[in-house]
C-alpha cells in the first residue's frame, strides 16, 4: 500500500518474536511477522509483532486515511484486524476479532 510517499506491505515471518512454527510450512520462523516500509533510498521495519496481544503473522489488507489495515493470527489461531498508523509507529491496534 503506498502512504506519503512510502510503500507499506507485510512478511509473515521475519523480525522479533518467538513464533516456533509457521502454519503453512510446519518450520520454524524467524520471527512472527513484520509491517515494512520502503521508500526511495531505504526500507526499514516500521513495526514487528510479538506473537502477542498483537498476534502474528500480518497480512495487509488496505490502506485508508493514513492507516494501513489488515489482520493479524492470535495465539488462539483466530484472526485478528489491526490498524496501524505509520507517522505514530507504535503497535498496530486491533479492533475486532473475526
Amino acid at each position: 500500500m503506498i502512504m506519503g510517499g512510502s510503500l507499506y506491505g507485510t512478511a509473515v515471518i521475519g523480525g522479533s518474536g518467538s513464533c516456533n512454527l509457521d502454519q503453512y510450512t510446519g518450520y520454524a520462523t524467524g520471527g512472527c511477522g513484520t509491517i515494512y516500509q520502503l521508500t526511495d533510498d531505504r526500507e526499514q521495519v516500521s513495526y514487528s509483532f510479538a506473537n502477542g496481544a498483537d498476534g502474528s503473522q500480518p497480512f495487509a489488507v488496505t490502506a485508508y486515511n493514513g492507516a494501513l489495515y489488515g489482520y493479524a493470527l492470535t495465539s488462539s489461531g483466530n484472526q485478528e484486524i489491526f490498524a496501524f498508523t505509520p507517522a505514530i509507529g507504535s503497535a498496530p491496534t486491533a479492533s475486532a476479532t473475526p
